[in-house]
């Protein structure tokens, strides 16, 4: 290599090398001014009922999110060889989704979405 390019590739190098801390710069100042609250109006935080709607949104979610991980785990434990077989999961896939809505039944009651 002669000195040209030698100091070509080093030219190269330090510029590489200021892009990077410059980058690293910028993204260390972005996260630093990254704020994770959330701003509500004053007006939703002093709402109870609408707190209450979503803490039963929040409720009936986590219980359709357990049914739909428990179909999944009985349908993963075991493929179906026979119609036997088949049927056990179906009953075991069944047996979740009630047990979800016997779960849920309650807390639906509580906050009047549906009759008594």
């Amino acid at each position: 290599m002669n000195k040209q390019q030698i100091d070509s590739f080093n030219m190269t190098v330090i510029t590489n090398i200021w892009t990077l801390f410059l980058s690293l710069l910028i993204f260390l100042a972005s996260c630093s001014k990254s704020n994770n609250k959330l701003d509500c109006p004053r007006e939703i935080l002093e709402n109870r009922e609408l707190i209450e709607y979503f803490n039963l949104l929040d409720e009936v979610i986590n219980e359709y999110v357990t049914m739909v991980e428990g179909i999944i785990d009985v349908s993963k434990n075991k493929k179906a060889t026979s119609s036997e077989e088949g049927l056990s999961q179906a009953m075991g896939m069944f047996s979740e989704v009630m047990s979800t809505a016997i779960k849920i039944e309650p807390v639906l009651k509580k906050n009047g979405t549906i009759g008594e």
